[in-house]
């Protein structure tokens, strides 16, 4: 019997081989990936560094991830702030916070 492919945490990226024809500072790879249950569109760009040990020029990859809610759109290098979503945050304390049990 076959084994059954589980693709959580896992997935594909591929050249982007129509970032000639889109927008100035489209991704050079794209692909999905399954996290959580959720499937996310990645963007990849090749970005030159250097190694953090030795400090001699690399290349890397810079990499974001989108929910796969709609249509892939391709993101944009160094977009602005403004088009991202704030990420969540979390005001005061939960409702079952007990700093009884805080040694201080």
């Amino acid at each position: 019997m076959a084994k059954q492919f589980d693709p959580e945490l896992s997935g594909t990226l591929g050249k982007n081989h129509k970032q000639a024809t889109q927008k100035e500072g489209a991704p050079g790879y794209r692909g999905k990936c399954q996290i959580g249950g959720v499937v996310y569109w990645m963007s990849a760009w090749v970005k030159d560094g250097k190694h953090p040990d030795s400090g001699e020029p690399e290349k890397f990859f810079s990499i974001s991830f989108d929910k796969a809610d709609a249509e892939y759109q391709p993101k944009r290098a160094g977009r602005d702030a403004d088009d991202r979503d704030p990420p969540p945050r979390q005001r005061g304390a939960p409702a079952d916070f007990d700093n009884d049990d805080i040694p201080f």
